[in-house]
């Protein structure tokens, strides 16, 4: 007969049976639910696993894509227009990186000719009086000596006797434009003056002398 109908208590056994198939499920719900919920170190592990999945993929599908259409995407407009623009633009800069290299030589040519010629008046300025004479007499005789020996071998001959022709003096090329050239000599005082440096024997105001004594206004009309 079931106990049911009897109302009888329970047993101390039956007791503990009972509450421990109670307990049971509860046990067995708390350990499922233990193994559902992972841990940190397994959510770490997981996030990792799942990142490297989507670049490996990510990255690989769109590797193919592009190699699938290596044509570049359309662009608005005229392409050859911009593409000339371009060519031009980087012309022009060359021309002007070409200007300022130019620009930049010039001046540089210019700054040493500056300090050499600084140099040199310094040197001179340091130089004693017959030093320069000497230096200025070596200058003259090496650019117009064989002008002045021409010079004096026609004069030596004019002297001698006069039927010989007029000392000979050459013309060097005078730059000055407001320089007077005269009938008898042919010459300015100034192509004189070269000639006469020529000797190497005229320091500088002997020669300003000589210079004026040659001067074509003594020469005009005479001959």
């Amino acid at each position: 007969m079931s106990r049911f109908w009897t109302n009888s208590p329970l047993s101390e056994d039956e007791t503990d049976k009972e509450t421990e198939q109670e307990h049971r499920p509860r046990r067995s719900r708390e350990s499922r639910h233990r193994r559902d919920v992972p841990t940190d170190k397994e959510r770490e592990a997981e996030d990792r696993a799942y990142d490297e999945w989507v670049e490996e993929n990510i990255s690989a599908s769109g590797k193919r894509r592009r190699a699938a259409s290596p044509v570049p995407p359309p662009v608005s407009g005229n392409s050859d227009f911009f593409q000339c623009a371009d060519r031009s633009k980087s012309a022009k800069q060359k021309k002007q990186e070409q200007k300022a290299e130019a620009k930049q030589q010039r001046h540089k040519a210019r700054q040493q000719a500056e300090d050499a010629a600084r140099k040199e008046k310094k040197r001179l300025d340091d130089m004693n009086k017959w030093e320069y004479v000497k230096l200025w007499g070596n200058e003259d005789r090496e650019a117009y000596g064989e002008a002045f020996d021409d010079f004096a071998s026609s004069a030596e001959d004019f002297i001698k006797g006069n039927t010989k022709e007029f000392p000979r003096l050459r013309k060097h090329g005078c730059h000055r434009k407001n320089c007077v050239k005269g009938e008898i000599l042919g010459v300015c005082h100034h192509e004189v003056e070269a000639t006469l440096r020529g000797s190497g024997c005229f320091d500088e105001r002997m020669i300003k002398k000589e210079r004026l004594s040659w001067h074509p206004d003594r020469w005009t009309g005479k001959g």
